[in-house]
């Protein structure tokens, strides 16, 4: 629902400009069944019919409200499937050593599609670590950094990266 260009529109609907709302597939306006309820209530409130070109619902009878729900229940399910799927592949590759994302992690080079390690990168990582845990500041961190592997580190690139997987999964594999 915080999208602004549906917000614009369902502020529309509230003025009286839109009489009916057209979507290719109801999946294409939402794929939360709660916000899809949302959005059909303001609709009907505001006497604005929801027309689809792929599905035949009629809001008006309680089978068309039924299937509005079902569609509703299965774009919110397909939803949740997409994430998962997308969460195993970024993991597996992740896990294989694989590029995984469009950036290259601290402590890494890239080689192709591999991640291969930065050992002067990790070291520095740990060293970082260890500073920030004995008290030393972001900016002192910071500097450090510069000395150490070069570059502009501003606090928050240094938060990002001492809170990052690899310097959380460094400091658990230290520990144990």
């Amino acid at each position: 629902m915080n999208r602004p260009d549906l917000a614009r529109l369902l502020a529309d609907v509230r003025a009286g400009k839109i009489r009916a709302l057209y979507v290719t597939k109801l999946d294409r306006l939402t794929r939360r069944l709660t916000d899809l309820l949302e959005i059909v209530k303001i609709l009907e409130r505001h006497g604005c019919a929801l027309i689809s070109a792929s599905e035949t619902v009629d809001t008006s009878t309680p089978a068309g409200r039924m299937m509005l729900q079902l569609l509703g229940v299965f774009a919110e399910f397909e939803r949740a499937r997409i994430g998962e799927r997308t969460a195993d592949v970024l993991g597996d590759r992740r896990r294989r050593g694989k590029v995984y994302t469009g950036v290259t992690p601290f402590g890494y080079t890239r080689d192709g599609d591999e991640l291969l390690p930065n050992p002067a990168q990790l070291a520095a990582l740990d060293e970082a670590k260890a500073m920030l845990d004995d008290g030393a500041s972001l900016r002192q961190v910071g500097s450090f950094l510069v000395r150490c592997v070069g570059g502009r580190w501003h606090p928050q690139t240094v938060k990002d990266v001492l809170s990052s997987r690899i310097a959380r999964e460094r400091t658990a594999s230290t520990a144990s």
